[in-house]
């Protein structure tokens, strides 16, 4: 199968993003240690395979490429396993909000769960599996674990700012290129390259780090907490974010996401048990440019909640909710004989095309846009439908 062209990855890149904005937060630290565990597998393995003596130490820049060849594996991972990495999150739930497919809310909680599952994530493989299996306490392997930590602490901010900018520019646009390819053959090879280039040229990342200077302090009492984390981890942070948000988010936004603004229309879903759950939960849905923005319903057990990262509102908030948040399409999926009030609710909140699939006809103004769908339809089928109904969609946008 052909890569996907860049305005394609961008709607995929939004789609994957908006759901990122939308986890909850122990998802978000659960998948984030993941992560930061796979990522410090992808720099144990490097270590393992770069430290051999004389070969390749006394070629510096072999050295450098068999450490980047082997690392990208964590990248990997991640990637096609599904977990939430910083470094990649500075790119994807940014462009999402951009587009408006995300809220900021959502980025600032997937960002600060991210990093800290990552630091567990990084730590725990460094003490337990590198230290704790002793196979980081002998050389050649002990030695260079420490020289690696301690050149990494031994940087100047600027230094440490400006080649977090160039990890994660590379970073994020692995991530962007993997995003162009359905299978997992492309996206290992969309990763590989970007990965090993900037791990080679010797720049920093601040998930890596959380692997590779606590296993050199657990070895040495010459770097202290002090000196990872202010020396190092926090100007590296701030050039990964810099590095992902604007040099791949941003600049991407401004090429292919600035025309597609009007995309994707939001969507207001009323009752959320079985059919609204399918499409609540349907991620094909999401890259189709549709996005299910708020829920609503009776049940006092849902109301209040997030179900697959909407929230979800009694009724009666309706017209408050919709209007400030400027949704015009409706979705009805409840039992019948709360159809026509729902119709109501949402005609009198400015809703300007009604899709119901409930199994009753509705009754709404004729300036409202109606689509009564065959109530035989099962959930699944749902998304498609209003995919294909892309010129409904138009007419409610004006």
């Amino acid at each position: 199968m052909p890569c996907k062209v860049p305005p394609a990855i961008m709607e995929t890149v939004c789609a994957v993003g908006a759901k990122k904005t939308k986890m909850t937060w122990n998802r978000v630290l659960i998948l984030g240690f993941l992560a930061g565990a796979y990522v410090a597998f992808g720099g144990f393995l490097a270590v393992i395979a770069a430290a051999g003596d004389p070969w390749p130490r006394e070629l510096p820049g072999l050295q450098k490429l068999v450490f980047g060849a082997v690392f990208p594996v964590g990248l990997m991972l991640v990637v096609i396993g599904g977990a939430e990495l910083f470094t990649g999150n500075c790119m994807l739930p940014t462009v999402a909000c951009l587009n408006n497919r995300g809220s900021w809310k959502g980025l600032v909680r997937n960002w600060t769960g991210s990093y800290i599952g990552n630091f567990i994530g990084g730590i725990f493989v460094a003490y337990f599996l590198g230290i704790g299996t002793g196979l980081l306490l002998k050389d050649p392997w002990m030695s260079y674990i420490t020289e690696i930590a301690q050149a990494k602490c031994k940087l100047s901010f600027s230094q440490a700012f400006l080649r977090g900018v160039g990890c994660n520019w590379l970073v994020c646009l692995a991530v962007w290129l993997a995003s162009g390819s359905d299978n997992t053959i492309g996206k290992i090879f969309a990763i590989q390259f970007p990965i090993m280039t900037f791990v080679t040229l010797g720049f920093e990342h601040s998930v890596a780090n959380m692997f590779f200077i606590p296993a050199g302090m657990f070895i040495t009492n010459k770097i202290t907490w002090g000196m990872f984390l202010f020396n190092n981890l926090l100007p590296v942070t701030l050039g990964n974010i810099v590095g992902g948000a604007f040099f791949v988010g941003m600049l991407y936004y401004y090429a292919y996401g600035k025309e597609k603004r009007r995309w994707p229309l939001p969507i207001a879903l009323v009752g959320v048990e079985k059919s609204g759950r399918v499409l609540l939960n349907n991620l094909a849905f999401e890259k189709s440019r549709f996005h299910i923005q708020v829920g609503f319903d009776v049940n006092p057990n849902k109301t209040g909640r997030r179900i697959a990262g909407v929230k979800i509102y009694h009724p009666y908030q309706m017209p408050k909710i919709i209007r400030k948040q400027k949704i015009h399409i409706g979705m009805i999926t409840t039992p019948a004989e709360a159809a026509q009030e729902s119709a109501d609710l949402l005609v009198i909140s400015g809703i300007k095309g009604i899709f119901n699939f409930s199994s009753t006809g509705v009754v709404v103004p004729s300036y409202v846009k109606l689509k009564n769908v065959d109530s035989t339809s099962q959930p699944e089928v749902i998304p498609n439908y209003i995919v294909n109904n892309r010129h409904f969609q138009l007419s409610t946008e004006n």
